[in-house]
């Protein structure tokens, strides 16, 4: 299974609370960030990546997961 594919499964999924999700990957491109974007995916990564955004990214994510 990709990670497309498990956040596709995640959105048809009945689970209360959907965790975030974050992608780093070496094979993105702006069609495939506009792809995870529709499925609800705020941060995606291109390896390799400035380590400040992913942190930020990281921050965020667990900071909303905390507040649900």
């Amino acid at each position: 299974m990709s990670g497309f594919d498990l956040v596709q499964q995640l959105n048809l999924s009945d689970l209360k609370y959907k965790p975030p999700v974050i992608i780093l990957s070496s094979d993105l491109n702006y069609k495939i960030i506009g792809e995870y974007k529709e499925q609800g995916i705020v941060f995606a990564f291109k390896k390799p990546d400035n380590l400040t955004a992913f942190k930020f990214a990281l921050d965020t994510s667990l900071m909303q997961s905390i507040t649900i």
